[in-house]
């Protein structure tokens, strides 16, 4: 029973927590990540509400912030040598959920993350990891897809500096160029970047008259680039203009939900 009430929180931070690792133990739920969110609380009381879901049984809330692959391995173990933790839900980041993923396997305790995208994390080592969002292979392979379902032949990809956006920008180059797709433009959108570089990159796009852009980069730098192309200077957004992104763009949404609702309506 206690099992099938952890699920239940699994479920709701699968999708609203960001960077988080929550594990159990007889009555305690810890969680180690970068932002801990409203939502991992609002989880754990609607648990501790419901008289039949977990019956004699309190959830309590312990956090135990790191983005160090060193010390989420180290309180990992702590936690489950110590404590006798029933699961983990994160870390974020691939590189960090790889070598949580190996100590997961050796200490026989599930893991889970959110954000971690990595097809190496599909070996069989890491047979005790589990995610909630599609690998950078499937996103890849999804993105790709939508050219040929409505007949794109060009388009441009805008694509950030992290490993995920150029990983993922690459994947897509081979995919467009296997289904003959013209990439007319490939620009490198930086989140501090000059302003001569920003009217380079609008200047590069408008030139070859693109109409589908592929935003390939994390939350941050979508929703900066977003905010330029809707500037006067440079009107990037609405009709006839499409955007595509990657999952990152999810949390882009929220933060510029007001521009981003004019680039859907106006664009698709």
């Amino acid at each position: 029973m206690f099992g099938a009430g952890v699920l239940v929180i699994l479920c709701v931070l699968a999708s609203a927590a960001a960077g988080l690792t929550v594990t159990t133990g007889d009555n305690g739920v810890r969680v180690s990540g970068e932002e801990p969110l409203y939502a991992v609380k609002a989880a754990i009381a609607n648990v501790n509400a419901d008289p039949d879901l977990l019956p004699g049984i309190t959830l309590t809330l312990v956090t135990n912030l790191t983005s160090d692959s060193s010390e989420a391995t180290r309180a990992f173990q702590r936690f489950v040598e110590e404590e006798g933790i029933a699961f983990n839900i994160g870390p974020s980041f691939s590189s960090i959920s790889q070598v949580v993923g190996v100590a997961a396997l050796s200490l026989r305790t599930l893991t889970m993350s959110h954000t971690a995208t990595s097809t190496a994390l599909s070996i069989p080592i890491f047979e005790n990891f589990f995610r909630s969002i599609p690998d950078d292979k499937m996103q890849c392979d999804a993105l790709a897809s939508l050219a040929g379902r409505f007949d794109w032949n060009d388009v441009s990809i805008v694509v950030g500096t992290d490993s995920f956006s150029q990983g993922l920008a690459n994947c897509l180059l081979t995919r467009f160029d296997s289904a003959k797709v013209r990439v007319l433009n490939f620009e490198v959108f930086r989140l501090q970047q000059s302003d001569g570089l920003t009217n380079n990159t609008f200047s590069n796009l408008r030139g070859t008259g693109v109409r589908v852009v592929y935003m390939l980069a994390q939350s941050d730098e979508i929703g900066q680039f977003i905010k330029f192309a809707s500037l006067p200077e440079y009107e990037f957004v609405g009709s006839p203009y499409v955007y595509l992104f990657p999952e990152t763009g999810i949390a882009a949404q929220r933060s510029e939900a007001g521009v981003f609702s004019k680039v859907v309506a106006k664009g698709l």
